[in-house]
């Protein structure tokens, strides 16, 4: 324990930085900082069930002004990109859809577009095995001018490799050093229906009702057949971020 336990701590944000639009009752994140020791341990289990907590991989965020809020009608999504989550496509589809029509929300078909995907929206949404590292890489994500929030919603998505004296290795941590707003991942392997069941209702959640990705994340996690084990594997790391309905350009 003494060897692990490198650095943990909780900060918290301030209300200040919460955009206008966000509702009144909205409730102000804090944030932990832990070593890659401990970032594989589901820290977020021992706040109160409602309490939203996010994850730093370093102070530097707090030291900047950050974009707290992303429109809804740049958001573009791969789901199901192997061919073999059926059910994850069909139980999706009726909120994106309902994004297609509503927000203008499109499709990322193969690997090239995801790139160029990436460099043009606010949010990116990743449904199927992993972390998508498949179809799109470290390196590629690193050389991104602009980050989107990235929703990878796959097995151990959110799963960091200890490097010794380096920084975390891992596909959330390099969304993150390229600046991305804020990235939900899993910490381990999950249930794919548990999986569909959370993703739907952080979508939900978020687009609809004006809370934080951090916020949204803490009511999804309670949709799972089991919250405890699979819905705490999911995790947010970075700075509180807001759907702004009224900013739509």
């Amino acid at each position: 324990v003494k060897e692990g336990l490198v650095f943990c701590g909780v900060v918290p944000y301030s209300p200040l930085l919460l955009p206008r639009h966000a509702t009144t009752n909205t409730l102000v994140p804090g944030q932990t900082l832990l070593s890659t020791n401990l970032a594989g341990f589901p820290w977020e289990g021992l706040f109160p069930p409602a309490f939203p907590v996010s994850r730093l991989l370093s102070f530097a965020p707090l030291f900047v002004t950050p974009t707290t809020s992303i429109s809804r009608q740049r958001v573009h999504y791969m789901v199901n990109p192997g061919g073999d989550l059926v059910h994850t496509a069909q139980f999706l589809d009726p909120f994106l859809s309902r994004g297609r029509t509503e927000w203008l929300w499109s499709t990322c078909a193969n690997v090239c577009d995801t790139v160029s995907c990436l460099g043009q929206a606010d949010v990116f949404l990743y449904c199927g095995h992993g972390s998508g590292e498949r179809y799109i890489s470290r390196e590629l994500v690193g050389k991104l001018a602009a980050c989107p929030v990235a929703l990878l919603m796959g097995c151990s998505s959110a799963k960091l490799t200890n490097a010794g004296l380096y920084q975390p290795e891992g596909m959330v941590a390099s969304y993150v050093r390229a600046k991305s707003p804020a990235v939900v991942g899993m910490l381990w392997d999950v249930t794919d229906r548990d999986l569909d069941r959370l993703s739907l209702a952080l979508l939900t959640k978020w687009f609809d009702t004006g809370v934080s990705l951090a916020e949204a994340l803490t009511y999804a996690r309670h949709e799972c057949k089991l919250p405890c084990l699979n819905g705490l594997a999911a995790v947010c790391y970075g700075l509180p971020v807001f759907v702004n309905s009224k900013y739509n350009s």
